[in-house]
């Protein structure tokens, strides 16, 4: 992401308030703030094969822990933490790594009708998937060739839908009756 794509994503930054669900939470850190992130504990995950580029990402672990950055206070539910300084620095963009498939569960199970889409493969197989936006995590739900119950970070469900897509997957679309 480059500075200007950073900073109108900035623009539209929504507080993070969900729970950190996996490893840690997905950041979008230019490379002037780098050194600030690394003195929190953040690390930097290349890009895969070598390629150009990568991302940061902060453990869970240091989340809730006092920030050693001096930093103005954000209002209400300020608490000095790494994860509010993150907040505050708008850099947080979302969940990270493997999920807990149970935590994930125990947050989603009160979620109001989460929008839902429905696959079919070549083989007839087919697969659900939820998404759960405020909490950056994606469900997918089908037969046993993707796994019976698998929990993805938003980024990761991304580009999983589209490798479906690529491979045979259609999506399903519903017949609504309309009144005249």
């Amino acid at each position: 992401m480059n500075k200007r794509q950073l900073t109108k994503w900035r623009e539209d930054y929504t507080v993070w308030d969900s729970p950190c669900l996996g490893e840690g939470l997905y950041l979008h850190v230019h490379f002037d703030e780098k050194d600030d992130v690394k003195r929190l504990g953040a690390r930097w995950n290349p890009a895969p094969n070598g390629a150009k580029g990568g991302h940061w990402w902060m453990p869970k672990k240091y989340l809730q822990t006092d920030c050693p950055i001096e930093c103005e206070l954000m209002g209400d539910g300020w608490s000095g933490t790494i994860e509010d300084w993150l907040n505050n620095h708008k850099m947080i963009a979302g969940q990270y790594g493997r999920l807990s498939a149970p935590k994930c569960l125990d947050y989603t199970t009160d979620s109001p009708n989460p929008p839902t889409h429905s696959l079919i493969g070549t083989a007839g197989d087919d697969l659900l998937i939820t998404v759960y936006e405020t909490a950056g995590i994606v469900r997918f739900m089908g037969n046993a060739a993707h796994g019976s119950d698998q929990w993805l970070p938003t980024k990761e469900a991304q580009e999983t839908w589209a490798m479906l897509m690529t491979s045979g997957y259609r999506k399903i679309v519903q017949n609504k009756e309309v009144s005249s």
